[in-house]
């Protein structure tokens, strides 16, 4: 939703002036660059575990453009009285379709997300969970296994082609599990 409104630039703008720290479903990968410090991951089936953690122990949660689906969230009915959701669509038939959320707002992103950069202001997120977060990344993050056991390790090799093409190079694959 933040990529087909345009709202790329507002929402960093918006991540930036609050600190607020950021998980992504699929489809929004990319809004918030992955190395990015306010950037802690994928959430949902095939995301990162301390992004999953992240999102249940938020007290409030500001989803922007999904649906919130059952492979981006699991218990949602422990989300609904955990949390307090914001949840921003433009559709009105998304919001609430998985998740009730606490306040609803249907609207475009980028109007939606300049209102709040307008009205919130330099609001901060609490240091404490800003470093709660931090800690649970280090935590949480698996470690990269680079020895030789007789095995291509992906996630070595792709980092190790990514340093030799010095990130200059697009590569495809078919669609199967190896998209994730």
């Amino acid at each position: 939703g933040i990529t087909l409104s345009d709202a790329t630039n507002e929402v960093r703008e918006f991540v930036k002036m609050t600190g607020i720290p950021v998980v992504s479903t699929m489809m929004g990968l990319g809004v918030i660059p992955t190395d990015d410090d306010m950037f802690y991951g994928m959430i949902g089936s095939h995301g990162r575990r301390c992004a999953n953690i992240m999102m249940n122990r938020s007290d409030l949660i500001i989803a922007m453009g999904t649906r919130l689906g059952d492979r981006t969230v699991a218990n949602t009915e422990g989300l609904e009285k955990a949390n307090k959701l914001v949840h921003i669509d433009i559709d009105p038939a998304e919001i609430g379709k998985n998740i009730q959320p606490y306040i609803p707002v249907v609207g475009d992103i980028k109007d939606v997300t300049e209102q709040l950069i307008k009205t919130i202001g330099k609001t901060k997120v609490n240091a404490d969970w800003k470093k709660e977060v931090d800690d649970l990344r280090i935590e949480t993050e698996p470690p990269v296994r680079n020895e030789d056991n007789g095995f291509v390790n992906p996630r070595y090799f792709l980092q190790r082609l990514s340093e030799i093409t010095n990130s200059d190079v697009y590569l495809t694959t078919e669609v199967g599990q190896n998209q994730l």
